[in-house]
């Protein structure tokens, strides 16, 4: 049977009241920080033969004018002070609290903080889902009453998985809402369903369950197909809400367009730059030839405005560039070098770059 609340002060009793305390579902060691869920005696008979807990015993003996407080503030708390603290500082500092498994780190802490560092696991376990808990409070004190705005986008992390990232705002007339990451969450594929899944998520999240459909007024992403056709699948949800697809995006996308009416131009940017990529000996030949000029840019299709600058560059630049690859380069060095100097040569190219 578990443990009644009933029985946790008998074992607190019984086990030494300067060494543990108690709350209505837990008995916690206070010298480990570490709480017991449906604790029993030969839970604590076993606790207090480790070693570990007699290097934490002895430092609490050395922290004896702080003993009232802190067993009087574990008693307020399903957890304890001091780890919760170290939790919530290592996140808000994007510190992995399996960081605290360091010996030498480990070792610091203990020494000049006088007190026992919980294990990672402990962590995780207890004290990362409460700093959560509060931190979701804290933005549900926030937003109020006040009508939302939505952001939604999406990437992949180094593993290659996609991840959609929900921002939230307040909605109000005299100032800017402040922005908070509401969600991040694995989506095995980005399509409109999966957008649409994870917008509704979150604002269940933010009012927990109670969805307030009519206080979600923007919506704001960028114009990729999937995005819009989500936008459109939750007005039918949120009827007071506006879609609006980002400036940036569009500019890209017209981007986009420009390499598809000069394709001339893009095996050109494109074959540059592999005559340059991975290539010291060029770059070194260039800079001496070529000092004033930096060298051509390596566009990222991926990324926005790159292709754009690239083109410009060429346009700016293209005498003494074509000049640099038709005279100092080798086409038998490299398949690039052959096919740029082939595009060099053509009557068109630079009317294209104009």
């Amino acid at each position: 049977m578990p443990r009644t609340k009933k029985e946790f002060p008998e074992l607190v009793s019984e086990f030494g009241e300067d060494v543990f305390s108690c709350n209505e579902t837990a008995v916690i060691c206070k010298a480990c920080s570490k709480p017991f869920p449906g604790a029993r005696r030969f839970n604590l008979s076993q606790h207090i033969g480790t070693s570990s807990h007699q290097k934490a015993l002895e430092r609490l003996r050395k922290r004896q004018e702080e003993e009232a407080r802190l067993q009087a503030a574990t008693c307020m708390s399903d957890v304890a002070p001091f780890p919760l603290d170290l939790c919530r500082a290592l996140l808000a500092a994007d510190i992995p609290v399996y960081k605290l498994e360091n010996p030498t780190l480990k070792n610091f802490l203990e020494t000049y903080t006088t007190r026992i560092i919980p294990n990672e696991s402990t962590l995780r376990k207890f004290y990362v889902h409460e700093i959560y808990e509060q931190k979701m409070a804290e933005i549900r004190e926030s937003i109020g009453e006040s009508a939302i705005w939505i952001s939604i986008d999406e990437t992949t992390d180094f593993m290659g998985r996609s991840v959609a990232h929900v921002i939230i705002g307040a909605l109000n007339n005299n100032a800017p809402g402040r922005p908070y990451i509401m969600n991040c969450e694995i989506v095995e594929r980005t399509n409109a369903h999966t957008v649409a899944t994870v917008f509704y998520k979150s604002v269940e999240k933010l009012w927990q369950n109670e969805v307030r459909h009519e206080k979600v007024l923007l919506f704001v992403s960028d114009a990729a197909p999937y995005m819009i056709a989500a936008g459109k699948s939750l007005k039918v949800f949120f009827p007071n809400m506006i879609h609006v697809t980002c400036v940036a995006h569009a500019l890209h996308r017209v981007a986009e367009q420009a390499r598809k009416i000069f394709p001339n131009v893009d095996r050109l940017i494109a074959s540059v730059k592999k005559i340059f990529l991975k290539a010291p000996l060029r770059v070194e030949a260039f800079r001496s030839m070529l000092g004033g000029i930096p060298l051509p840019p390596q566009p990222v299709v991926t990324r926005w405005g790159t292709w754009i600058n690239a083109a410009l560059y060429y346009g700016e630049h293209f005498e003494p560039l074509k000049n640099f690859v038709r005279s100092h380069l080798d086409s038998e060095d490299s398949t690039a070098i052959g096919e740029a100097q082939h595009l060099f040569g053509l009557e068109s190219i630079r009317n294209d770059l104009v």
